[in-house]
C-alpha cells in the first residue's frame, strides 16, 4: 500500500510547471534560431555570396559562431563536390570575419592545393591529347609516305638497253640545195654505230608517263667523220580513255655532232613539243608485243620555214630472259624516223629524214607491267 507524501507533491507541483518552461524556452530558441539561419542557408544554396557575407557580417554576437559553422561546413561539402569556386568563396567570407577560423583556413588552402593539382592534371591531359594528335599526324604522313612509294615501286620501272650494231641515215634535200659543192657531190650521212637507250615508265589505268633517251655513236670506220645523234622524249599518254591507241603529249631534244663542217642535215638541232598517236607495247602474244607511235613535232606550226614535221617509230619486244623480281630481258627490233617537209604547196617539195634502227638488248627492271 502506498501513502502519501505531501513533501513529495509538493516538489512534484513546483518542478513540472518548471520543466515545461524550460522545454518551451528551447523550442523558441531552436526556432528562432531557425529562423535567424533560414535566409543563410538559402543564400548559401543560391550562391549569393553578397548575401552570405551580409548576415555573417551583421549577426548578433551570439549567432555568429553558428552562422561561421553553417558557412564553413557549406564549403566543406562544396570543396568534397570539386566544387572550387563556391569553397574559395564561402571559405574567404568566413576569413574576413574572422580570420583565426582554422576550418575556414584549411578548406581555402585545400582548396588551392586542389586547384593546382586540377590545373596540373588538366596540363597533363592537354599534353596528353596533343603528343596523340601528333602521333596521329605523324602516322597519318608516314601513311602517306608509303603510300607514295608503294605507287612509285608498283608503277614505276627502269629499263637500259645497248645495241652491238645500229645503223642511222640521213638524207636532206635542203642541205643539197643549200650547199656549196654540187648535188652529185653530196652524201647522204649513213653510218653504223653503237647504241645506247635509257628509259623510265610510269603507268596508271588513267596515266602512263614514259621519259626515253636514245644515243647512237658513229666512229669514223666505214666512213671518214663520226656523227654522234642523241635524242629524249617525254610521253604523256591516258591509256583507259583512249583505249589501245594513247594520246601523246611529249617533248623532243634532238642533236647532231659532226666531224665536219659540211651538215648531213639542216635541222641538225631540234628542240620541239610532239603530240600523236601511238601503241605502246601492245602484246600480240606472249613472245612478241609491237610499238608503233606517230608524232607530229610542234615546232612545224610556228617555224617560218618549215611546213610540216613528223616523228615516227616502229618497235618489235620479244621476251629474251625473265628473271626473279618482275626483272625481264628483252630484244628490241627499233626504227626511229624524223622527217621534215617544205614546200607541200609546190610540185617539188624538199624534205629531209633521219632514219635509225638497231637491235637493242634492254633490260627493264620492277617491270610486272610487262607480260
Amino acid at each position: 500500500m502506498r501513502l502519501f507524501n505531501p513533501v513529495q507533491s509538493q516538489y512534484s507541483q513546483v518542478i513540472k510547471p518548471a520543466l515545461l518552461v524550460l522545454i518551451a524556452l528551447f523550442m523558441a530558441a531552436a526556432a528562432v534560431a531557425q529562423t535567424t539561419e533560414l535566409p543563410l542557408r538559402q543564400a548559401i544554396a543560391e550562391s549569393d555570396y553578397e548575401s552570405v557575407n551580409l548576415l555573417l557580417q551583421t549577426s548578433l554576437p551570439d549567432e555568429s559562431a553558428a552562422f561561421e559553422e553553417i558557412i564553413t561546413e557549406a564549403a566543406r561539402q562544396a570543396l568534397f563536390a570539386n566544387d572550387f569556386d563556391k569553397a574559395s568563396r564561402l571559405a574567404e567570407i568566413v576569413l574576413l570575419f574572422n580570420l583565426d577560423n582554422i576550418t575556414a583556413q584549411d578548406i581555402y588552402t585545400g582548396v588551392e592545393d586542389a586547384r593546382r593539382q586540377q590545373a596540373a592534371l588538366e596540363e597533363r591531359k592537354q599534353l596528353a591529347e596533343v603528343e596523340e594528335l601528333e602521333r596521329q599526324r605523324l602516322a597519318e604522313q608516314q601513311r602517306r609516305r608509303d603510300e607514295v612509294r608503294e605507287l612509285f615501286a608498283r608503277n614505276l620501272s627502269y629499263s637500259i638497253g645497248l645495241a652491238p650494231a645500229g645503223g642511222s641515215l640521213a638524207v636532206s634535200d635542203f642541205v643539197r640545195t643549200l650547199s656549196e659543192y654540187n648535188r652529185e657531190e653530196y652524201q647522204p650521212g649513213y653510218g653504223y654505230g653503237i647504241g645506247l637507250a635509257a628509259g623510265l615508265r610510269f603507268q596508271l589505268p588513267e596515266l602512263r608517263l614514259r621519259l626515253d633517251a636514245d644515243l647512237f655513236w658513229h666512229p669514223p670506220l666505214l666512213i671518214e667523220r663520226w656523227r654522234l645523234d642523241w635524242q629524249a622524249s617525254l610521253y604523256l599518254g591516258a591509256p583507259r580513255f583512249t583505249g589501245l591507241l594513247a594520246l601523246h603529249l611529249g617533248y623532243q631534244q634532238l642533236r647532231l655532232l659532226e666531224s665536219t663542217t659540211q651538215p648531213v642535215l639542216l635541222y641538225h638541232t631540234v628542240s620541239t613539243p610532239l603530240l600523236g598517236l601511238g601503241i605502246d607495247h601492245w602484246w600480240l602474244s606472249e613472245k612478241l608485243a609491237l610499238s608503233a607511235i606517230v608524232d607530229w613535232k610542234l615546232v612545224s606550226a610556228t617555224d617560218p620555214v618549215l611546213d610540216l614535221a613528223m616523228q615516227g617509230l616502229l618497235g618489235l619486244r620479244m621476251p629474251l630472259i625473265r628473271f626473279a623480281g618482275y626483272r625481264n630481258l628483252f630484244v628490241d627490233f627499233l626504227i626511229r624516223a624524223d622527217l621534215a617537209l617544205i614546200g607541200l604547196e609546190s610540185t617539188d617539195p624538199a624534205m629531209e629524214w633521219l632514219v635509225h634502227g638497231g637491235v637493242f638488248f634492254t633490260l627493264t627492271l620492277n617491270d610486272y607491267l610487262e607480260q
